[in-house]
């Protein structure tokens, strides 16, 4: 009898998670494997007879594994959130290993014709996995904004499919590519079949679905959608070669059905969501700050559209604004975790700099740290469970996420964390003494230890008073420091309602 081996995977897999379980399960083609996801209560079923327990994209606490040792059970882990390894996903430790093991054939099957293999050999899927990995870097270190991308899909599905389910679809990518045929269709066809399937699909959905796809449906008339291998158009395309039409079209469905789902998610929380737009320096009106609670994991792109409507109907142009999205305690008001997205222009280095500071005082931790220790990738000794994503594309500060909340608090209070982020975005504000003082207070200034670089302004500004030079500010500029930031209330209705803070 063969042995068992469980391949373990994260709640609610993403792109990474399920790539990397799939490429394990291709190179041990001969055994028994059983797929596994860690429920939301953060335990799973390994079954007794298992003799080989494999983690892919998550760590089990000390505890779990040594049962499972105890039982008996080979036990490995390919997670890239473990210290050190940051550079790397999931899906690149697996490939490390497919590739030490050279002589390994995997072999794919199709499941509904049976054990007819796809003559799969290591040389000829090499390319296949250098795609993978560079996909899984794009997926796991950058995010993926669009509707279409696979793992933008992928998030999506969690709301009507199980994990398994959300698995067997994302293998059916893997399986594609790993065939790795030399004739693949072109980008005209892959178009032609995406519109056909989801015009099918839009056939019996209400008015308000089909105005949902109006804006992919126009999108499909460019000639760049299908040159993304991750997007869902171009993907398709690799899909259709293996699994033909229909098997196409029943995947692509259910890719819809996440879509459609989300799209009406969205629709129901537009008029709910309750936010404070904030304006922390006057001179740059530009830099718009979005301060919400919610646990809607849709409320930073719906308060970024309001917003961004609200500013071209009432500047005639534009502003993309950062958001903050706090939670709290519905009972003591206490905030319990927080997600700061950058706008896309602005990076947060200067405000995880003072928040890791802040962290560290609120702790009595040392605050002597090198700037390059404050901006560093993931998280900070002494500071956690605070993590900066400083290699997305839109920079993002967590403390914890919405689908996986830390239960360590948050050292500060709501207004506390508003306050920090206001203080440091004013590019004019100072603290009333270093605003008085003509040299820099040091220690005794809360800015001292977080090396902010308008500080280092500050210091050129009173050299170039001192000895004179050009380019000092004027009295009005220096009249200006320490000005309060304008608060325009969102209301339910969206209206508008301005009053100084």
């Amino acid at each position: 009898m063969k042995e068992i081996t469980v391949l373990v995977g994260h709640f609610r897999p993403d792109w990474d998670c399920i790539n990397a379980i799939e490429l394990y399960k291709k190179m041990i083609a001969n055994e028994v494997v059983i797929i596994r996801f860690f429920g939301e209560n953060g335990k799973v079923n390994i079954p007794e007879s298992a003799r080989r327990v494999i983690f892919l994209d998550v760590t089990p606490n000390i505890e779990f594994l040594e049962k499972l040792r105890r039982n008996g059970c080979f036990v490995e882990i390919f997670d890239h959130h473990q210290e050190g390894m940051e550079e790397e996903t999931a899906t690149s430790l697996v490939i490390q290993r497919i590739r030490e093991m050279t002589e390994k054939r995997i072999e794919i099957y199709r499941e509904e014709v049976g054990d007819l293999p796809l003559m799969i050999k290591s040389i000829p899927y090499e390319l296949s996995l250098n795609r993978m990995k560079r996909w899984s870097m794009v997926a796991d270190k950058k995010g993926a904004g669009d509707d279409l991308n696979i793992a933008s899909v992928m998030g999506k599905m969690s709301r009507i499919f199980t994990d398994l389910e959300i698995y067997k679809w994302g293998s059916w990518i893997v399986s594609s590519e790993l065939a790795n045929k030399t004739a693949r269709i072109s980008s005209v066809k892959c178009v032609e079949l995406f519109k056909s399937c989801l015009v099918g699909f839009l056939e019996k959905k209400d008015v308000a679905t089909r105005q949902d796809f109006a804006r992919i449906l126009e999108r499909l008339e460019g000639p760049e959608i299908a040159k993304d291998p991750m997007h869902l158009v171009a993907v398709a395309g690799v899909v259709v070669l293996v699994y033909g039409e229909e098997g196409t079209k029943d995947w692509l469905i259910r890719a819809f059905q996440a879509i459609a789902e989300q799209k009406i998610a969205r629709r129901k929380q537009l008029k709910t969501i309750e936010y404070d737009v904030v304006v922390p320096d006057q001179r740059y009106p530009n830099g718009l700050v979005v301060i919400g609670i919610s646990k809607s994991s849709e409320f930073a792109s719906i308060a970024r559209e309001q917003v961004k409507k609200m500013t071209k109907e009432k500047y005639a142009r534009i502003i993309v604004p950062i958001v903050v999205q706090l939670q709290v305690s519905k009972k003591t008001g206490a905030l319990k975790g927080f997600q700061i997205y950058s706008n896309g222009f602005d990076d947060l280095r200067e405000l995880v700099k003072f928040i890791r500071v802040e962290i560290l005082r609120k702790r009595g931790g040392s605050r002597d740290c090198h700037w390059q220790e404050l901006i560093e990738y993931g998280e900070m000794k002494g500071t956690d469970p605070l993590f900066y994503n400083s290699e997305a594309l839109n920079k993002q500060i967590f403390w914890s996420s919405l689908k996986h909340p830390k239960k360590q608090k948050p050292p500060f209070s709501v207004q506390e964390l508003r306050d920090m982020i206001v203080k440091v975005m004013d590019r004019e504000y100072y603290p009333e003494q270093c605003i008085k003082s003509s040299v820099c207070l040091g220690r005794e200034c809360i800015f001292f230890n977080s090396q902010l670089m308008k500080c280092g302004d500050k210091k050129r500004e009173w050299r170039e008073q001192k000895f004179g030079c050009k380019g000092k500010k004027s009295e009005k500029d220096k009249d200006n420091f320490g000005n309060g930031s304008m608060v325009i209330k969102q209301k339910k209705n969206g209206g508008n309602d301005k009053e100084k803070k």
